[in-house]
């Protein structure tokens, strides 16, 4: 398993992304392998953001080609980013368009990132976004998206007889910040940085080499080895994708409830009504 996740695993440096191998992971606390529910489970901890349309459908973004792309984004930024250049080019869709969020591990199935026998396999659940036609995408930061690095992640994804999909998600992680009972998971290098000082570590002692890993490969020896305590194993995102997926959640809420208290004759204007008869 050493070897395996030696041939797996990229170096990371401030400056790029090769394809040189790391020392092994030092990870500690051998434990068995999670189950398909207990994955998504620490996946939906990370909130992902789509463009959606006023009745909460995602709606599609047409990309250079001319096709159609239907994108969930971990960045908070280029999701509000992408909500402005679509009112920009379309303003007629001003008040028809606003960001929404989904859980990773519900919108992680939806986009296939488990085996074809069981993608899609619940796609229609309660609680599971809807969208119009297009090619499923989960967009990861942009500094980890593209160039060498998507075409290292594509190479991990067939060494694991996974069929490479419409998209890559790189992980990152370093064995200095694991402790007995966490071993956090970002998805880039600069969220890596900014948990490492968040937890009271010294700037200037961030490692300078991370294991990069895409998340279908990380999420398939999650499932099948046994060889790590993947319990402790703990995705993270920044401080303003959690506080932007709070804000939509508030929203949704309140929108939620206006609109049944409007339907029941309980809202406003309904009080209103029964006061005056």
């Amino acid at each position: 398993m050493k070897a395996l996740l030696l041939a797996l695993t990229l170096q990371l440096s401030r400056h790029c992304i090769t394809a040189s191998p790391l020392p092994t992971l030092g990870l500690r606390l051998r434990g068995g392998g999670l189950t398909k529910d207990e994955i998504i489970e620490k996946l939906n901890r990370v909130p992902t953001f789509a463009v959606v349309n006023n009745d909460g459908i995602v709606v599609p973004m047409t990309a250079a080609d001319g096709s159609a792309d239907v994108c969930w984004f971990l960045d908070p930024e280029e999701a509000k980013e992408t909500l402005a250049l679509t009112l920009t080019s379309h303003p007629e869709a001003e008040g028809h368009l606003r960001l929404a969020c989904s859980p990773l591990g519900v919108v992680f199935e939806m986009c296939n990132g488990f085996p074809e026998a069981e993608a899609g396999q619940d796609a229609e659940e309660e609680g599971s976004p809807k969208y119009l036609g297009g090619t499923l995408r989960l967009v990861g930061p942009r500094e980890s998206g593209s160039g060498s690095n998507e075409a290292a992640l594509r190479e991990q994804q067939k060494a694991q007889g996974i069929e490479p999909g419409a998209w890559v998600l790189a992980t990152c992680c370093h064995d200095d910040f694991q402790t007995e009972t966490i071993m956090p998971i970002f998805f880039s290098q600069d969220g890596f940085v900014a948990g490492w000082t968040r937890s009271g570590k010294p700037a200037d002692s961030v490692p300078e080499n991370l294991a990069v890993m895409d998340l279908r490969v990380l999420v398939k020896q999650m499932r099948d080895s046994d060889v790590f305590n993947w319990k402790i194993f703990t995705f993270v995102t920044t401080p303003a994708a959690y506080a932007l997926a709070q804000e939509l959640t508030e929203q949704a809420r309140r929108e939620k409830e206006g609109a049944e208290g409007d339907s029941d004759g309980s809202g406003a204007g309904g009080g209103q009504e029964e006061d005056e008869s």
